[in-house]
């Protein structure tokens, strides 16, 4: 059986608990990829049956009355707060113009939230950081990716984020990308020809006039590739929760 391996990934090694540094390169930027598919695009497809109108419309996301200090989950003693529920609602609601006050909406955000607590505190725990100058050289590399500071200041408002949330958004992927390639398998995932053709003949079965095998390989590879790096980092996310002391607060 043949393996069909991504050529710009470096060989599977851990960083030491010491000196932890980010990776950078295909296979780093491939796994921030899959972290991305997994705590954010599980949210969002939670959500894809659920939208409602527009951000404005959805406005009201929580009780005004409840303190925004008051815990809506605790991970381990550490409290996820009202307001840091909001913050996270009003972005789905912003980015998708989902239905925020839906409370499947209201729960798959928070439970994704506790997810990205427990990797974060995980990734602290072996000792691994994300300086102010890693963050600040993400920034650089988003800025010249849309173009420079004046459509990056207009992409920050579209998305009704401020520089800081970015920096803390950044901060905590360093963190957690870390963590994922060196305590996980998801640098020797690898996609055989077998699996392909299977996935092929699932998309296209017996049809005269489907596409050829060659013209979607590449794309059948990545997503494949992508499934497979997404099953790895959900299974390591389910191990942390396991072993936690998760607490949900509120009844919805």
């Amino acid at each position: 059986m043949e393996d069909v391996k991504d050529n710009t990934a470096p060989s599977s090694s851990g960083a030491p608990a010491s000196t932890p540094t980010p990776k950078k390169g295909g296979a780093g930027i491939w796994i921030a990829f899959i972290i991305v598919v997994v705590l954010v695009g599980g949210t969002v497809a939670y959500t894809q049956g659920l939208l409602g109108g527009s951000a404005e419309e959805n406005g009201v996301l929580l009780d005004e009355s409840l303190d925004p200090e008051s815990p809506v989950a605790t991970v381990d003693g550490e409290a996820i707060t009202i307001a840091q529920l909001q913050v996270a609602l009003t972005q789905i609601g912003t980015a998708m113009g989902a239905n925020v006050n839906d409370p499947e909406v209201v729960l798959a955000v928070l439970n994704n939230l506790i997810n990205i607590r427990l990797l974060e505190n995980e990734a602290r725990a072996k000792g691994y950081t994300a300086t102010d100058a890693v963050v600040d050289a993400e920034i650089a590399q988003i800025v010249d990716a849309v173009g420079g500071e004046e459509e990056f200041r207009a992409e920050l408002a579209n998305a009704g984020l401020t520089l800081e949330m970015l920096r803390e958004d950044r901060r905590s992927d360093i963190l957690i990308r870390q963590l994922i390639e060196a305590h996980t398998d998801i640098e020797s995932v690898e996609v055989t020809e077998e699996e392909l053709r299977t996935a092929y003949d699932m998309i296209f079965g017996d049809n005269d006039d489907a596409v050829a095998y060659g013209d979607v390989r590449d794309l059948l590879y990545s997503e494949t590739r992508q499934q497979k790096g997404a099953a790895v980092i959900n299974a390591y996310v389910e191990g942390l929760r396991a072993a936690a002391d998760v607490t949900i607060n509120i009844n919805i």
